[in-house]
Order: C-alpha cells, then structure tokens, then sequence
C-alpha cells in the first residue's frame, strides 16, 4: 500500500484540486495587495493580473473550460471595468481590456509552440496569415502616427484573428454546441440588463461610466441607448442581434427551446435603436431559413421574397408607431421605414464613408496604419496620426492596411462565406449558428472596440476552416 505521503505528492494531485489552489491563492493574493496598495490604477491591474492567471489555470487544467470562462469574462468585462469606478476611479488605458489578449496569446502558444501545430494547410488559414503578416508590417507605419498607435491599433485588427487559430484547433461539434447555447443564454441575459437600462433606469455604476466616459452617441434626443454589459450599444446591439439570428438557426435545428429566448431578443434589439443591426439580423433570419432546404436555387429566390416581406412587415410595423414619443422608438423606425431619406437615416452616409474608404487604398496604396481606423490612433498617436475611419471593418482595411491588405481581407471575407455556405450544403448542420454571426456582424468583424463579440466570431470562423481545405478535420 502506498504511504500518506505519496498519495498526497503533488505530482498525483488532481487537476481540480491544482486549480482550485491557485484560484484561491491568486485571489487571496490579489484581494490583499488591493488593500495594501490602495492604488486605483494598482486596483484594476491588479484585478487584471488576478483574472488572467486565473483564466491561464483553467486554461492548463481543461482547455475547453479555459476558452468557455474567458468568453465569459470578455462578455462582462466591461461591466466589471464599471463596478470597479467607485474604488478605483476610470481609466481609458485600462489594464482590464488586456485580459482578451494576454489569454489568447497563452492559448496559442500552448497550441502552436508547446503542441507544435501546424498554422497553415488550407485557404482560409493561409489567407489569415497573410493579413496578420500585413497588419505586422503597417503596425510599423510612420504615416499611422506612430509605433504606440500601429501597436495599439494590432490590439483591435490582429488579436482578434488569433482566436481564429483557436478555434480551428481546439473547437469540436460537441464545444460549437455548447458554445452556441451559450451564446443564445448570455444574448438573453444581456438583453434582460439592456431592457432594465432603458425601461427601468441605468445602475449606479452605468450612470457614472456615461458621465466619466463622456460616451455622446448613446445619447438619442432625451433619451440613452442601452449598451447592456458592453462597453458601446453598438456592440450590445451586435451581440443581441447575432443571438436572435442563432435562435432560429437553433430551432431549425431542432434545440426549439431556443425559440423561447427570441421575444427578449427582439424587443432589445428593436429598443437598442441600432437600425443596422436589426436590419442584418432580420436578414440573417430569412438566410438561415432559405438555407434550410439545401437547395442553392431555392435559397436564392427564398431570400429574394423573404426581403421583401421582412421589409414590408416592417414598414407596417413602422406606420403604426411613427407617433411613438419614444426618442429610441422614433429614431429606430425612422430609418427603418425610410432607408434612403438622409433626415431619418445615416445610411447613405455610411455607403458613403464605405466608398470613399476603398477609394483612398486604391488613391494610397500604402495604407496609413493599424491605428488609424480606430481608437487607438486618436488615442495613442498625440495628435499625430490621420487616418479615416469608416465604421465597416472591409473598407477599413483599404485605409489602414492598403492596397494590398483590403483586398486579402476581401477575398478572405468571401471565402469565409462561400466555404461556410458549402459546407452547409455538404451537410454540415453546425453551420447555421455560424451564418447567424457572420450576417448579423458584417463589416464588424474587425472593427475596434468588440472585445467579446470578435473573439467569438473568429472562434466561429476557424471552427468552419477545421472542415474545410486539406485539414478536413471535420471535429466531433
């Protein structure tokens, strides 16, 4: 018989047992130093540091589990940044918003250096690689207002394709399942906190995050969009939207309990007064049921008549609440029924940024920087960088990345769908959360600012690239 002392060896304790140690060390040992210190900035460092190596542990114990908790983090993270205001004041160079990165840095080391495997073998990693190396090189770009800006700015474009890698090594159909009702639940209870937000009243620590933040475009007449527990409405819109589209997807499936979550979604998303959001969800959903079928001649001329019904039944849902005192109400039906009016809308202003975006990458093939289509060039550049931000990640890529690196996130962008869409028609039933993502995401799949919602949907998209090319993993 094994004596006391070999059975209690670190070496034959359990994983949970190693995990739940260092959780309750890192903790413990980060509640005291906050006390300690008694350092606002130290404070949320500190927190930072306490969450990432409680992630990297989870991480090291059950990969899986790891990749689960930090999307769950990055979807409350910025309200954690909020709660964390009376104690440690607000910070625009917040150390919290470094915990998406610093994790996936860790995953892909475990995955590509420790494991030794492979990054590229098929078209979509390849072309992943290819605008990771681009984003490397204009990170560097003098015109992009400096080394901190092109840096800051890799925070927003590269990082989030390196969930990409993760997802197309460590996701399996059993994982995407999981993950996709998990999306649907947290969509649901972020909506529930949106609502709350705008019908009830903001909480103490949202109403100083407006007043600190200085956050104006959530400001609609009288009226303040929610923005639920992210760190923009836009964002909070995306996410909601991109959950009701994955309730159809799901109940298509055949998990109709998703179905119950969608009335929630869709009075958020209707009172989130996003209209480009509603607009790629309501399409997401006529998508996903035109794809239904697996027949791509269908599928065509089922879109073609489900847009114009959706556009009708809003245009009659609109009719009916164009005397709404509501300024979220007013604003969301007045671009909704009247796209092209520029009173009502900003969507002709938008085309408009689009275009001239992806005319300056042909104009200036060089590009101006990683940072200069996002808050890191205006933040971290002094003043010094110019750039032209035009809210849609693909022309954004004209600008800052150049010739060359908007059309490799060009064709990258359609060949993340044409090889989602083919796989579906394959058989692949895992593949209609997925267009729920991508549709309702669009233009935002890069786009500054998304700390959860891009992980996730790069998650997605390698997941999709595990069954494509000559990998032909097909995970189960």
């Amino acid at each position: 018989m094994a004596s006391p002392a070999v059975l209690t060896s670190p070496a034959l304790l359990t994983g949970r047992d190693r995990l739940i140690k260092a959780v309750a060390i890192l903790l413990t040992g980060g509640m005291w130093g906050a006390v300690i210190a008694g350092d606002p900035l130290f404070l949320r460092l500190l927190t930072a540091a306490t969450i990432t190596f409680a992630l990297w542990a989870c991480i090291t114990w059950r990969r899986s589990v790891g990749i689960f908790a930090s999307l769950g983090v990055l979807i409350v993270l910025a309200l954690l940044r909020r709660i964390l205001i009376p104690y440690a004041g607000w910070q625009s160079f917040d150390p919290l918003v470094l915990v998406g990165p610093a994790v996936v840095f860790l995953l892909v080391a475990q995955l590509f250096v420790l494991e030794r495997r492979r990054l590229g073998g098929d078209r979509l990693s390849n072309l992943v690689l290819l605008l990771l190396a681009i984003e490397l090189v204009q990170s560097a770009n003098p015109r992009g207002g400096g080394i901190f800006a092109g840096l800051g700015g890799l925070l927003f474009v590269g990082v989030p394709l390196l969930w990409f890698f993760v997802g197309r090594e460590a996701m399996t159909r059993d994982l995407i399942r999981r993950l996709t009702a998990m999306f649907v639940l947290a969509g649901t209870g972020v909506a529930l906190y949106g609502l709350a937000q705008t019908q009830i009243g903001f909480l103490s620590w949202d109403s100083q995050w407006i007043d600190v933040a200085g956050y104006s475009s959530i400001r609609v007449g009288d009226s303040i969009r929610a923005f639920g527990t992210f760190s923009s409405n836009a964002e909070y819109a995306l996410f909601i939207g991109s959950a009701a589209a994955m309730c159809v997807a799901l109940t298509v499936e055949g998990r109709t309990w998703a179905i119950a979550c969608l009335p929630v979604l869709l009075v958020a998303l209707f009172f989130s007064s996003i209209r480009s959001a509603t607009i790629t969800a309501l399409l997401a959903c006529v998508l996903i049921l035109a794809l239904v079928p697996r027949r791509p001649a269908l599928a065509v001329a089922l879109v073609l008549v489900g847009i114009v019904v959706a556009f009708g039944a809003v245009r009659v849902v609109s009719s009916g609440l164009q005397t709404s005192s509501n300024d979220l109400v007013s604003r969301q039906v007045g671009g909704l029924s009247d796209p092209l009016n520029p009173e009502n809308s900003t969507l002709l202003l938008h085309v408009d940024l689009v275009i001239e975006g992806m005319k300056l990458g042909f104009r200036d093939p060089i590009g101006l920087g990683t940072g200069s289509t996002n808050q890191a060039g205006s933040k971290l550049s002094g003043g010094k960088g110019k750039g032209l931000p035009t809210e849609i990640d693909i022309s954004n890529a004209f600008v800052g990345l150049g010739l060359l690196g908007g059309l490799t996130y060009l064709a990258l962008v359609i060949s993340i769908f044409t090889t989602t869409i083919r796989q579906h028609f394959a058989g692949r039933p895992d593949m209609l959360p997925v267009v729920a993502v991508l549709v309702v995401g669009l233009g935002q799949w890069l786009t500054g600012g998304h700390y959860a919602l891009s992980p996730i949907t790069w998650l997605l998209i390698g997941f999709v690239a595990a069954g494509s090319g000559p990998l032909r993993r097909y995970p189960t």
